[in-house]
């Protein structure tokens, strides 16, 4: 990702909770290097017993296989504890690799993350 100084800017993980949902936004690349960023976040919101998680991808502008494995793996995770991942914000060419690699069934996809954090809270009740 290049900054307005024409530089090389790493891209970030945001985190926050809403509801008792845990929320990460990435923004930038999901390559090598920061899927294993994303993987120790999202281990440590296991680990705090955080078994809703949404994953923000509207600013994402590359996703490579490591990437989608951690992705693939956190759901499966998360479903042995009775837990979810539900993915939001996807841009149209990070929607068609899921598409061809047939991981978008999978999924609970959502236009926004606030569609997707509502989604858990109307299914609790």
């Amino acid at each position: 990702m290049i900054d307005n100084e024409g530089g090389q800017r790493e891209s970030a993980i945001r985190t926050s909770q809403v509801d008792g949902v845990a929320l990460a936004q990435v923004d930038g690349k999901l390559d090598l290097k920061n899927s294993d960023k994303l993987l120790q976040i999202l281990i440590k919101f296991q680990d705090e017993g955080k078994f809703r998680i949404v994953l923000d991808l509207s600013r994402v502008n590359f996703i490579s296989s490591s990437g989608l494995g951690v992705i693939s793996a956190t759901l499966e995770r998360l479903k042995e504890e009775g837990g979810s991942l539900k993915l939001a914000g996807m841009r149209d060419e990070i929607r068609k690799v899921f598409e061809i690699l047939g991981m978008i069934e999978h999924f609970d996809i959502y236009e926004y993350p606030d569609e997707a954090i509502k989604a858990f809270i109307s299914a609790e009740k």
